[in-house]
């Protein structure tokens, strides 16, 4: 009996000793990384030669291939830039930093360098490698303008935060608290201090590196509890890179809005990461919620068939072009289904080789890219910003460049079109959003004049202090000429609220414009290699699957020049076209 009794203790304490093992092992394969990483604050308090201070093209290279070895695996780099303030305005981007996953960082002292080496522009350019932190496609969009940059491939952080549901304020500072128990240095005088200066003092590169260093370390740990659940004790480290991609494909390139809107699909940010929401990269892109970024109600294509005399097909068109030429009596009836419109006058062109051939055939109402016929919205292949400015011969066949996107698609598009746009504006010297590219311009005088008049219209008489009432007094009475001590009239600040403070600006040409200007000159290629140019980029961002058939980058230049041949167009109304003739 003892030895019974004996036997089944044993048993229950080696079950018992397996269990708590398992249990250290768990732990330890859960949580001591974290622990270990937040002691040492992922290299944050140790630096030695983790962190590396990059002033000339050579080191560049240097680095270069030392962060291509490094994220061979996990193809992961935290990323941020900083840069100076000069009377509220922002200067070159002075500092760039990347930080691997495993504690290396790079500063790269941008205003130290004439121009990046071509290896490490290939890092930046690489979609397959990303570039994550908190609003990383600002910092691209800055290091596009002021050095012709291109950076593919960021990710911002909130992305992962709101799929994962947890949800952080405070940028990066509140991500690192939450996830890392870490408490990030952003005091403001290091935040404004001169990153340009000519050697950055040990403050300056522990708060540089600092965000980068933070920002991988938070990508890894969300994947980690996105891809490895609880009970995965003995799954691999580091979750396979196939499965990395697939959980961030969504959010590449992908701006965030912080507060999207509720209501309208458009609007709407799914936490299951079906949706993006595209902020507004610049007073240029289409505001979402307007006409063209509504999710269509009815199909686009009707598919309806426009006939010549004796029968031979011209195109597709909708219901209501069709029936418009029954109403004028301009044809007849042939069939229903699909309806049939046969003209009884000849048509000024037929369809003639393939750009004819592309408006007679059928086109399916469904996503170009992903072929979704869930939504979807037209997508202008040459934004119309551009296309408005064409000459009237080159604006026929504009529907080859109106295609259906979904709206996920749509917008992950339009972000990728703003970094075309900001090539061109380099390319061009068509600035976007700047002086030349203002329509109005506000007056500082008048609009202080303005102010003060609002401020005495709007506050009680003992709510503004009687030093600074007089002060805003003195202001409108010298507007309108009036000797100083003489009684301000309510007639007189409602008048000086009401002045216009902007003007017109004369040297106003908005950046489409000059894009098309500079394309005019056969010189730059011709406008029908912008056109073109367009169409590519579409091609190569968005890789579409169910493009219609005879779609190409080429549609409608053959057609061009066999006009000018056929005397329908004379050669100098097309030479800004870029057309060579044989």
């Amino acid at each position: 009996m003892s030895g019974m009794y004996w036997k089944q203790r044993h048993f229950t304490i080696g079950i018992i000793g397996t269990t708590l093992g398992l249990g250290v092992v768990y732990f330890l394969r859960k949580y001591g990384e974290y622990k270990i990483k937040k002691i040492t604050g992922y290299g944050l308090r140790t630096f030695g030669d983790r962190v590396v201070v990059v002033n000339s093209a050579r080191e560049c290279e240097v680095v270069a291939e030392n962060l291509l070895r490094k994220c061979a695996d996990f193809r992961v780099l935290g990323f941020d830039c900083e840069w100076v303030s000069d009377a509220r305005r922002r200067r070159p981007v002075a500092l760039m930093q990347l930080a691997s996953e495993d504690g290396f960082c790079a500063l790269i002292r941008l205003c130290h360098m004439k121009q990046l080496p071509e290896g490490f522009k290939e890092i930046l350019e690489d979609a397959t490698i990303f570039k994550v932190g908190v609003v990383p496609y600002d910092d691209a969009a800055h290091l596009m303008q002021d050095y012709n940059i291109r950076v593919s491939g960021c990710l911002d952080l909130r992305h992962l935060m709101r799929r994962s549901g947890t949800l952080s304020h405070g940028g990066l500072s509140g991500m690192a608290e939450n996830l890392l128990g870490i408490e990030l240095d952003k005091s403001w005088h290091i935040r404004c201090s001169d990153w340009e200066v000519p050697v950055l003092s040990a403050h300056q590169v522990q708060y540089a590196s600092q965000d980068a260093l933070v920002a991988v370390a938070i990508f890894s740990k969300l994947i980690k509890h996105e891809l490895r659940p609880w009970w995965h004790i003995w799954g691999p480290k580091q979750p396979k890179w196939s499965k990395v991609v697939e959980l961030c494909q969504n959010y590449i390139d992908v701006k965030y809005k912080d507060k999207p809107k509720q209501g309208k699909s458009a609007h709407a940010t799914p936490q299951d990461g079906s949706g993006q929401v595209l902020s507004q990269a610049n007073r240029h892109i289409i505001k979402p919620g307007s006409r063209a970024y509504s999710t269509r109600q009815k199909p686009l294509y009707d598919n309806c068939i426009l006939q010549a005399p004796d029968g031979e097909v011209l195109s597709t068109c909708d219901h209501k072009k069709a029936e418009w030429y029954l109403l004028k009596k301009l044809g007849v009836k042939v069939c229903d289904n699909p309806l049939t419109v046969q003209l009884n006058f000849e048509p000024s062109g037929r369809a003639v080789d393939e750009v004819g051939q592309y408006y007679t055939q059928e086109k399916a109402n469904h996503c170009v890219v992903c072929g979704s016929n869930k939504s979807y919205i037209r997508k202008n292949i040459v934004p119309r910003e551009y296309r408005r400015h064409f000459p009237v011969v080159m604006k026929d066949h504009i529907s080859h460049d109106v295609l259906l996107l979904c709206l996920d698609c749509h917008l992950k598009s339009n972000s990728f079109d703003v970094m075309l746009r900001q090539q061109l504006a380099v390319e061009c010297s068509a600035p976007i959003g700047r002086y030349d590219d203002v329509k109005m311009l506000d007056v500082p005088d008048l609009k202080c004049v303005r102010s003060a008049a609002r401020a005495l219209l709007s506050s009680g008489r003992n709510a503004i202090p009687l030093m600074r009432r007089k002060e805003l007094q003195e202001i409108v009475l010298q507007h309108f000429g009036v000797e100083s001590g003489t009684e301000l009239t309510r007639d007189m600040l409602q008048k000086a609220n009401d002045v216009v403070v902007s003007v017109m600006n004369g040297n106003y040409k908005p950046h489409g414009l000059r894009v098309v200007m500079y394309f005019s000159d056969p010189k730059n290629g011709g406008l029908m290699y912008l056109e073109q140019r367009w169409r590519e980029h579409f091609l190569a961002t968005m890789c579409p699957h169910y493009l219609p058939a005879l779609w190409s980058v080429q549609h409608n230049h053959q057609r061009l020049k066999q006009r000018i041949h056929q005397g329908h167009i004379q050669p100098e109304e097309v030479g800004f076209a870029g057309i060579k003739l044989d």
